[in-house]
């Protein structure tokens, strides 16, 4: 049987992906397997006596803890900080809602259905999802940072997404384990850039321009010269003028990107997949 006979595409959650689980008749009869896999991480902490509502209620509790929007998560809410809570709660869910529903619609609506057309809806869905929802971490943008490696081995056209991520990746990382918080609002931005240049490349899948060897080197030296700034950020007494010095050569850094990327989209036309 071709376990591939019947695709179910899931885009807001990991982009559109054809569930090898999924036949002829298996989606009536596996109904209860979501409740039975909550169930089963659920059960060592009920059977360690704490009641089940708690369990239940364990991220909606956890949601109201804090009053931020960005837990050191390279989203749009580390470059809009000073938003009042509940307005950017309510903003980042209602505009995470309608982009997933629109790139579902995008891919419903595209007649592609290989696997590089596939691991670009994924990766643009696994970046948009925590780009724009508030209360994220740095770590739900690991997907979208591995993802994007395998993007790039499969066309060379993304290497400057995936050189791109790793350093936004980096750069969140290091505000959680050295408490240097300088490069968030640095990544959050870069991040802010690749998320339109992949939505260029998903709509227009017939721009296949690559970056050129000289742009790659450029990007790699400029990041390896911000990182000697990195050790004298470290909080609480970070080097004010190493500070504005790395906030400075970031910012041109993901403009000079976001320029790339223009010069990339704008590029000549090939056949979608080359």
């Amino acid at each position: 049987m071709d376990v591939f006979h019947r695709p179910v595409r899931l885009p807001v959650l990991g982009g559109p992906q054809r569930c090898p689980a999924v036949r002829d008749g298996i989606c009536g009869q596996g109904s209860g397997h979501l409740p039975r896999a909550v169930r089963a991480g659920h059960d060592p902490a009920v059977l360690a006596g704490r009641p089940l509502i708690e369990v239940l209620r364990v991220y909606i509790d956890q949601g109201n803890t804090f009053p931020w929007l960005s837990g050191n998560a390279a989203s749009i809410w580390a470059l809009a900080q000073h938003t009042p809570y509940r307005l950017g709660v309510l903003i980042g869910l209602v505009a995470a809602g309608a982009a997933g529903f629109v790139l579902a619609a995008l891919v419903e609506k595209s007649r592609r259905t290989d696997i590089e057309f596939n691991t670009l809806a994924a990766c643009l869905s696994l970046l948009t999802m925590p780009l724009l929802l508030p209360k994220m971490h740095d770590r739900y943008f690991y997907a979208f940072e591995v993802l994007s490696i395998v993007l790039a081995c499969l066309n060379r056209r993304y290497l400057l997404v995936a050189l791109a991520a790793q350093t936004s990746a980096i750069l969140s990382y290091l505000a959680y384990d050295q408490h240097i918080y300088v490069g968030v609002p640095v990544a959050a931005g870069q991040n802010l850039i690749l998320a339109g240049f992949l939505l260029v490349s998903f709509v227009r899948p017939n721009t296949a321009t690559r970056a050129r060897r000289s742009e790659v080197l450029a990007y790699v030296l400029g990041g390896a010269a911000l990182a000697c700034l990195l050790p004298l950020c470290r909080y609480p007494r970070p080097n004010v003028l190493a500070r504005d010095a790395f906030l400075l050569g970031g910012g041109l850094l993901a403009v000079y990107v976001g320029l790339v990327f223009f010069r990339m989209s704008r590029g000549a036309a090939a056949p979608a997949g080359a």
